[in-house]
């Protein structure tokens, strides 16, 4: 099966995923040193998405991450019950 292509606006709205998991690293795991797991989990949500892509994708969504509104973060992580999520599966 052909993996699609990635278009700016998916860079963002799984750049706000991301800014969401890191938010999650940071106040359920206490943790800031968390470069290669944000990196992970944005491998697997490219894979999971089915979507092609290289390293620099990796390297524009974490960017994108950092440079999320932290209110839209918010919003996110509240509306989708995101920490929840992640919650049940550690």
């Amino acid at each position: 099966m052909a993996k699609k292509p990635l278009t700016d606006t998916d860079r963002l709205h799984l750049g706000l995923h991301a800014a969401a998991y890191m938010r999650w690293m940071e106040t359920r795991k206490r943790t800031d040193f968390f470069a290669e797991k944000t990196h992970a989990y944005i491998e697997e949500i490219l894979e999971m998405g089915g979507f092609a892509h290289d390293p620099s994708d990796v390297q524009v969504i974490e960017t994108s991450a950092q440079l999320h509104d932290p209110g839209a973060v918010d919003e996110f992580i509240k509306e989708r019950g995101f920490f929840g999520k992640l919650d049940a599966l550690t």
